[in-house]
């Protein structure tokens, strides 16, 4: 993976991330005797290193159930488009997938052993999904556990997106709809299923027969699971998991569920007193807990295998108890669960997980510590207008990182002129390229900088930038060279790039707002001031507090410290419709 932490997405629909690199130490052996040439040996026992991941959120499944819902299919895909970069940085040839495994979790409430199987489940379900395997899709449609009861339902979701002759789904009604006659309509869009696939009569009186279940699960499996391109991607059981399918009965090392004992959030003990204290807060407990309820898929070197033997991997399977993963845990596992005086998340102190070996995956893991999201709008001073209009719907080529190997992800600006970078790392150099000439009329295409809005010969890019739920954010800087991409991550490249404006975003570089520097760094980047902060002259401030007064209706001045509410207050906008470019200017 590259050199700089970069989530290819990251969102309420779950998470895709590369790991940040690993520095890897030298190994340092000693040589052996000559008379034990070929008898003695010295012995190494490498890490496990993860390269990626891939989380699969709560609302991925349906509540205390292992079936996955049709939410998941574009977190598939982004997985799909990891796993193939990481491919293409193989060294072998030809190039290999990297391995995985899967790792299940639920929140911290209920029975333990209840917990672990319901994670187990649903951690079976997703690996059934990679390796196309049906009889396990199966197994969990006819046996279930608890609340976990797949029945029609499931086959109302799967035949919502599967789609007849006519290019309709089979079934068009709400899935989760309480409509009288909502078993009767599946029946019928079984039937109707059956019908339009050859597959003859279902015995519709109970459940349709295997042969339906299972063309049912494999189109919907593709649906979910699929390239950029829509082909269907699948895995191979033994050559593309880490314990190469060594355990085809329990599937260990390969499949495990980890139960309540791992969760990234716990409220404090006054808020589980008072959420059980009645059970129409049930629902609100659960709510909160959400987070807790994941399925993970961890991406790991290639050539990674591990030994399942006893005494070799640690984890238990997923069809296997509870009593197994407290072999594993922590010394002060239950200090680490038990709930405190406030909230706590992993990813703040990440005290939260009881099991040792799983926090070593975990603890530098994005889809497990979450990332900061910072959200840079992009916006562009037009003629004739009083306020600067979103660079909507624009492309643009983020590079994260300044290295050979840095990540490239391509894409389009929304509606706001809006992009989202979730990130890892504290403080990320990336640059971003903007295809933004030529977006109003005509610009410079020597610019260099953003310039004073109202004093420019021609609209020039201004970046507005804000990380959510974090002081720093992205500096933007304009004119400097982006460094070459690597080549598993370099794909579907815009054959004009070459000419789109260049920024760099100092991420995290960005000072408190109340600063002197942090409101001059805000100046310029909502396009005031010819020069980056730190080179930013009085008289150059000056000009450029005054340009951002007039054109927000505030009074005239040139006093910065009168001037910084108002600079935070739009820089750090978040989910707000942009200024109406067509509403009346401020009063010269």
């Amino acid at each position: 993976m590259g050199e700089s932490l970069f989530i290819l997405d990251i969102d309420a629909d779950g998470s895709v991330a590369a790991h940040p690199r690993r520095t890897e130490l030298p190994v340092l052996v000693a040589p052996v005797p000559e008379e034990d040439k070929g008898t003695k040996f010295d012995t190494l026992r490498p890490h496990l290193i993860a390269i990626g991941c891939m989380g699969v959120p709560d609302r991925g499944f349906e509540f205390d159930s292992s079936f996955l819902n049709p939410t998941t299919q574009g977190k598939f895909t982004r997985f799909v488009q990891l796993m193939q970069a990481a491919q293409n940085q193989d060294a072998a040839q030809p190039k290999r997938l990297p391995p995985v495994s899967v790792f299940g979790h639920t929140d911290p409430t209920g029975n333990d052993d209840y917990n672990k199987h319901l994670s187990g489940r649903r951690s079976l379900a997703v690996y059934g999904l990679l390796i196309r395997d049906t009889d396990i899709w199966d197994e969990l449609f006819l046996n279930p556990f608890g609340g976990d009861k797949w029945g029609l339902r499931s086959m109302r979701f799967m035949l919502s997106v599967i789609k007849g002759p006519d290019g309709k789904p089979f079934f068009t009604g709400d899935p989760d709809g309480d409509d009288p006659d909502i078993d009767k309509q599946t029946k019928a869009a079984i039937k109707a299923f059956e019908d339009a696939r050859g597959l003859g009569p279902g015995g519709l009186s109970a459940l349709p027969s295997k042969k339906t279940r299972t063309a049912m699960y494999l189109e919907y499996m593709d649906i979910l699971c699929h390239d950029k391109a829509g082909k269907g991607f699948k895995l191979d059981p033994v050559e593309h998991f880490i314990a190469k399918q060594k355990d085809k009965k329990i599937h260990r090392g390969d499949v495990q569920g980890c139960g309540e004992f791992n969760p990234i959030f716990l409220l404090s003990q006054a808020e589980e007193d008072l959420f059980g204290s009645k059970k129409e807060f049930e629902d609100a407990r659960n709510e909160l807990y959400a987070k807790d309820r994941r399925v993970i898929i961890y991406i790991f070197k290639h050539d990674t295998e591990v030994d399942i033997s006893p005494g070799f991997w640690p984890c238990p399977a997923a069809r296997t108890g509870a009593d197994q993963c407290r072999k594993r845990f922590w010394s002060d596992s239950k200090i680490r669960l038990k709930r405190g005086d406030d909230q706590r998340e992993f990813k703040d102190k990440q005290d939260t997980m009881a099991c040792r070996f799983y926090h070593g995956f975990a603890h530098n893991s994005p889809c497990e510590t979450g990332g900061r999201l910072w959200i840079i709008r992009f916006q562009i001073d037009a003629p004739n207008k009083a306020l600067p209009v979103p660079l909507k719907n624009r492309r643009y080529v983020l590079i994260a990182g300044q290295t050979e190997e840095s990540a490239v992800i391509r894409g389009t600006l929304d509606a706001k002129g809006e992009i989202r970078i979730p990130v890892f790392d504290d403080t990320v150099t990336m640059t971003i390229k903007i295809d933004a000439f030529g977006a109003e009329t005509q610009l410079k295409d020597n610019a260099s900088a953003p310039v004073a809005a109202g004093s420019s010969p021609g609209p020039t890019p201004t970046a507005a930038a804000a990380a959510a739920g974090s002081s720093s954010g992205a500096a933007v800087a304009a004119g400097d060279t982006a460094p070459a991409a690597a080549s598993g991550f370099d794909s579907d490249k815009f054959e004009d790039e070459d000419k789109f404006l260049v920024l760099l975003l100092d991420g995290g570089k960005l000072a408190a707002a109340q600063d002197d520097l942090g409101a001059k760094q805000r100046l310029y980047n909502l396009g005031f001031g010819a020069r980056r902060a730190e080179n930013m002259q009085k008289d150059e401030q000056d000009r450029a507090v005054r340009a951002f007064r007039k054109t927000r209706g505030l009074s005239d001045s040139t006093d910065l410290q009168a001037t910084k509410n108002a600079l935070e207050t739009e820089h750090e906008k978040t989910d707000v419709p942009p200024p109406d470019p067509d509403a009346p200017g401020p009063v010269a």
